[in-house]
């Protein structure tokens, strides 16, 4: 029998979700870091105020997802940047 976990992010319960956290990597759904998992349980397990922890939570959730597309977004503008620096020597049209 496969672990699964849940994502905080996106509700997601799966293996992948486990084995991704498990190497440290994002959620392969919605690319919640798994650091922000880890700091939302470790608040649980503290016995941290209900409310406060799920303000914690929603503020890690918003935070790794501005992460994953701030990455996107740094990936995008590499792709345009080499586009720039080396045009096709014949323009298409």
């Amino acid at each position: 029998m496969s672990n699964k976990m849940s994502c905080l992010g996106c509700n997601s319960y799966t293996s992948a979700i486990y084995d991704a956290y498990q190497d440290g990597n994002p959620c392969p759904n919605c690319g919640l870091p798994a650091e922000a998992t880890e700091k939302v349980l470790q608040a649980r397990k503290r016995g941290a105020d209900e409310d406060l922890v799920r303000q914690y939570q929603e503020a890690e959730v918003r935070a790794g997802k501005a992460e994953a597309e701030a990455s996107m977004l740094r990936r995008h503008l590499e792709a345009i940047q080499g586009a720039v620096a080396n045009p096709p020597e014949e323009v298409p049209w």
